[in-house]
């Protein structure tokens, strides 16, 4: 098994570490900060469906560790920018974490959608407090 390192090239990288540091250009950037980027899911689920992405690797088992607080605030920031940006009123949005096992992707990404989705399953599937769908609120205000 090779863990990619997500230095130097493409190729040293993980897919969303080579999406976030402009490596994929087939994934273009639609906003960005000097901490994350923000780019359309590639299939996405929802009429809405975006990726934020930190540009530093943090694996997805890491999103409960209090240090990340501060991450997850300008996640959350930077996803209702764009939302904002579509005209979208955030808080019509959902905001949701995949986590472990249930993430496709080791690297830590939130989820930014609005509806309507694409069928019952995609909206199950990012529905906030499921076991496999973290709301960010509730690691930032829960215990």
């Amino acid at each position: 098994l090779r863990v990619p390192r997500c230095v130097g090239d493409a190729n040293d990288m993980c897919k969303l570490c080579a999406i976030a540091r402009g490596a994929a250009p087939a994934q273009p950037v639609l906003r960005a900060s000097a901490v994350a980027v923000v780019v359309a899911a590639r299939d996405p689920r929802a009429a809405v469906h975006r990726l934020v992405l930190p540009r530093e690797h943090v694996l997805q088992e890491q999103l409960r560790a209090p240090g990340h607080r501060d991450l997850i605030r300008h996640l959350v920031a930077l996803g209702r920018e764009e939302l904002e940006g579509l005209a979208v009123p955030p808080e019509s949005g959902r905001f949701v974490f995949h986590a472990p096992p249930f993430n496709s992707e080791p690297h830590l990404h939130l989820h930014v959608l609005a509806g309507p989705f694409n069928n019952w399953y995609r909206d199950l599937a990012h529905r906030p407090g499921t076991p496999w769908a973290v709301d960010p609120a509730a690691l930032l205000f829960g215990p």
